[in-house]
């Protein structure tokens, strides 16, 4: 089946689209690596640059020597049990951080809470005896004998 061809209402032909060359390829690397660093995304930027250093290297270097390199690798112990320790380490010093944030988040919203409800520090307010702010355990003289 046979394309069809698009032409104006003058009669001529419409231009083909440019397919996209090598320096279209560059121009979006090059867009993609300066929004990483407009967004601070650094990460992203180091292991980008890795995996160019990489593919780089591999390119250069003779093909035999990659390939014994790669079974050397693999064949080696530390190459599993290190990176699965720093990835264990970081992820728990990453969880301890996370944990202690939050405490200290907590910690400040009960102390506005409190602040809020009763104004006791500001002097707005007088301290409640036995209250709770569920309302759960509050009884009075009247309606002690309810509970």
């Amino acid at each position: 089946m046979a394309a069809k061809i698009h032409k104006r209402k003058s009669g001529r032909p419409v231009a083909k689209q440019q397919s996209t060359n090598s320096h279209d390829v560059y121009i979006r690397i090059i867009d993609g690596v300066l929004g990483l660093i407009n967004s601070g995304n650094i990460i992203a930027l180091i292991l980008l640059w890795m995996m160019a250093q990489t593919s780089y290297i591999s390119y250069k270097v003779d093909k035999s020597f990659v390939e014994d390199f790669i079974l050397r690798l693999i064949e080696y112990d530390y190459f599993y049990i290190l990176p699965m320790s720093v990835f264990l380490a970081i992820s728990v010093a990453a969880n301890f951080w996370q944990w202690k944030t939050y405490e200290s988040h907590i910690k400040q919203h009960i102390e506005l809470r409190k602040e809020l409800m009763h104004g006791i520090k500001s002097g707005t307010h007088t301290p409640l005896d036995g209250h709770n702010s569920s309302g759960l355990d509050i009884y009075t003289e009247n309606n002690r004998n309810d509970y």
